[in-house]
């Protein structure tokens, strides 16, 4: 009998003699990264900024037959189409000289947005995925992070005026042990605490009676493993995990999680013979993840820095800076020691992991490489591993875990100081400027510059050919998108604390 023809790349786990169908997807989804690897080496390859652009501004306008069945979706496709172009610098604000593909305007999506809200009674309501659909919170979220996408006047008063119907809509899905429900007589999903918070937060309708339990219920979500399920005692999963830790962000309230576990669980979702994510155990790699995962690993250092005791590193600064705990601009560095927010040693054992495959608990550059390599379609849109067509959710979240494994923000905030050399210096869309000059300036600009190279904000496997705008991972929106809305409904650009 001839010998069987190899043609798979080893598993990198003992299969135990058992072959099934799990570990033949696993090592037929192996060949096909490694293969594409090996024909895109050595080609410099680079994030297709305006094939990305075109994609998406295509969708914007005339949708492809085969995502009909996302119509209960469409405040999601909006979001995500409009949230990959800003986050490559091609925001639909208006702000940006137009493409050869016309998009909606501003003022349009605003108009179509609303269109989606759902008013029940008169006194309650909540955002559907499209027109005369039913109220659901995860439509709520996406139409509210799109409006923030806009970031326009006309797009905050929507959400204005429509707040206090949100909160008796909210208060009818809230259980009394803390969990939420995701529409009326829907599912309890740890979902439902994010989708319902980020709203809630920001349009300063997080009463007492929201928040009470919810933090307790997000907690007890928690597996053995570490990860977050969708209900108590389920299984792990990346996405589910997002939704809690950033939930407990909004809520500041992630004392009592297991970051030990935690940490370990989502160190653990990154493929080593791929580079990227998968987002549960044995399951395949999947490019969305390097959002859901990695904002997770963002969102977890950014704890700890915020439960670190003084001195503050300016590497803790940036941390808790990223997801609106504290303004970046708020701290004080000292140019004899421009590193720590006090003269004293500052002794920062909890950093020794630090290397030049950047600050977070997982192998950025590799991570960065396979959405680059793997991931990108020759037509634009990307996709969640070779062999797939490209869509709008792989697109955005591939984009946006670009933008988390790219670092600290620290060009941002160079450019955001007047630095010349930051690589968002020039960029035309970049409008989040700080107020502050002089020697308090002079102090931020030292600190941030006295990094060493592996905190670079900008690590990338093709410098400066694939960098993509910085994001905050709680909101998975640029910076500066979050900042102006803080700003416009709570005059504050951190997330308020409840007392």
């Amino acid at each position: 009998m001839p010998e069987k023809k190899q043609i798979f790349y080893p598993a990198v786990w003992d299969e135990e003699g058992t072959e099934t169908l799990t570990s033949l997807s696993e090592r037929e989804t192996e060949t096909l990264v490694h293969d594409t690897m090996k024909r895109t080496s050595g080609k410099g390859v680079r994030l297709g900024y305006e094939s990305h652009r075109t994609y998406c501004s295509k969708g914007m306008t005339e949708l492809p037959g085969y995502v009909g069945y996302l119509d209960a979706s469409r405040t999601w496709l909006a979001y995500w189409m409009s949230n990959a172009m800003d986050m490559i610098g091609f925001p639909v604000d208006g702000t940006k000289p137009k493409s050869h593909v016309p998009i909606p305007s501003p003022a349009h999506l605003t108009e179509f947005i609303e269109s989606c809200f759902v008013d029940v009674d008169g006194s309650m309501g909540g955002f559907a995925g499209g027109p005369n659909q039913i109220p659901h919170l995860a439509p709520t979220y996406s139409a509210t992070v799109m409006l923030l996408t806009l970031g326009t006047e006309e797009a905050y008063k929507v959400l204005e005026t429509k707040k206090d119907k949100l909160l008796n809509w909210f208060l009818t899905l809230k259980n009394p042990d803390g969990s939420v429900l995701m529409h009326d007589g829907g599912e309890i999903d740890v979902r439902g605490c994010y989708c319902m918070m980020l709203p809630a937060v920001l349009l300063g309708i997080d009463t007492p009676k929201l928040r009470e339990k919810m933090a307790e219920f997000i907690v007890s979500c928690q597996s053995y493993e570490g990860g977050f399920g969708c209900q108590p005692y389920e299984e792990a999963h990346g996405g589910y995990t997002f939704c809690a830790t950033s939930a407990l962000s909004l809520l500041r309230e992630h004392q009592n999680v297991n970051k030990k576990t935690l940490s370990s669980w989502l160190a653990k979702r990154q493929c080593p013979s791929q580079g990227g994510f998968n987002g549960r155990t044995n399951k395949l790699v999947d490019a969305c993840y390097s959002f859901w995962v990695g904002a997770a690993h963002a969102i977890l250092k950014s704890w700890e820095a915020a439960d670190r005791d003084d001195p503050t590193s300016v590497k803790d600064a940036l941390l808790q800076d990223m997801i609106a705990y504290k303004n970046f601009d708020d701290f004080e560095f000292h140019p004899e020691n421009p590193d720590h927010t006090t003269a004293t040693d500052g002794d920062n054992d909890d950093w020794h992991d630090v290397n030049d495959k950047g600050l977070l608990n997982y192998d950025q550059v590799a991570m960065q490489t396979y959405v680059l390599r793997c991931c990108q379609a020759p037509s634009g849109g990307l996709q969640d591993k070779p062999g797939v067509g490209p869509d709008y959710y792989h697109t955005c979240y591939s984009i946006a875990g670009l933008a988390i494994a790219q670092g600290l923000n620290k060009d941002h905030h160079l450019a955001r100081l007047g630095d010349p050399d930051s690589v968002f210096a020039s960029s035309a869309d970049f409008t989040d400027r700080s107020p502050v000059g002089g020697d308090k300036k002079a102090a931020l600009i030292a600190a941030l510059n006295s990094l060493d190279e592996s905190a670079s904000s900008v690590i990338t496997t093709e410098p400066a050919m694939s960098v993509v705008r910085c994001i905050n991972p709680v909101f998975s929106l640029r910076r500066e998108r979050v900042v102006s809305a803080l700003q416009y409904f709570h005059k504050t650009s951190v997330i308020p604390e409840r007392k």
